[in-house]
């Protein structure tokens, strides 16, 4: 039986219990740790001048060093990896206060995951889409009215989509012939994903099939909150999705 759009919302957002920390490791794309992540993925794009400027500053950013982030095709390979837990080590000392950073020992490992795939997946990252009526990911991933040209022109659709035959016009940009990028059934494993390892699988198979578009600012804001044990993110993914 299926669920409901209803149930799929309820069961994202208590699917993960063991997810969940005490203290729990959140951010906005507007935080200290949510604007570092920004600044290095707009650092990693440089080219140029631009670039040996942002390495001159100090930025993680070497080419083994983004080549070794790349390749990892699991959180756990990303998390043992001297590359990641050196852009974890460089954004804790240059955007959090020093007095901070010892309130978050406690939870560091859990940070550590949560940052980890926001890394993992921003390496994936060319373009930052801008929605035209929205500023919300799962809105550009599924949704009728707010997909711009170029993720409509870019975006693989989702084979799983293919094969149920259902199809959704985005915002007059896809013909009516044309499918969702992603499917409906992948859309659901992402909701339910029970921790940061599955959360960056998911997401992971999505950035592909995205062929480097994303809002970024709320991917960031997303990864730091998904699992939030009071408004996770998972949730307000769920009822942005078009079930129709």
């Amino acid at each position: 039986m299926t669920d409901t759009p209803a149930v799929t919302a309820d069961r994202a957002a208590s699917a993960p219990p063991r997810a969940a920390p005490s203290i729990y490791p959140a951010w906005s794309s507007k935080s200290p740790l949510g604007n570092g992540l920004h600044d290095w993925w707009s650092a990693i794009q440089a080219t140029g001048k631009a670039r040996q400027a942002f390495i001159q500053q100090g930025f993680p950013m070497g080419n083994g060093l983004l080549a070794e982030l790349r390749h990892a095709s699991t959180l756990q390979q990303l998390l043992v990896t001297p590359a990641c837990q050196r852009v974890i080590r460089w954004l804790e000392i240059n955007y959090l206060k020093p007095g901070n950073i010892a309130a978050v020992i406690d939870w560091r490992e859990e940070q550590q995951y949560a940052l980890a795939t926001a890394i993992g997946l921003l390496m994936h990252i060319n373009h930052d889409i801008k929605p035209a009526n929205q500023s919300d990911l799962a809105v550009l991933l599924t949704d009728n009215q707010g997909t711009t040209q170029n993720m409509a022109q870019n975006a693989k659709p989702d084979a799983s989509v293919k094969e149920s035959g259902k199809a959704i016009t985005n915002g007059g940009l896809m013909s009516a012939g044309d499918v969702p990028p992603v499917s409906e059934a992948r859309y659901r494993r992402l909701l339910v994903a029970s921790d940061y390892h599955d959360l960056f699988n998911q997401f992971l198979g999505i950035m592909k099939i995205m062929k480097g578009d994303a809002v970024v600012p709320e991917l960031i804001n997303s990864i730091g909150n998904w699992f939030h044990p009071h408004n996770p993110a998972a949730k307000a993914w769920a009822f942005h999705y078009d079930w129709s």
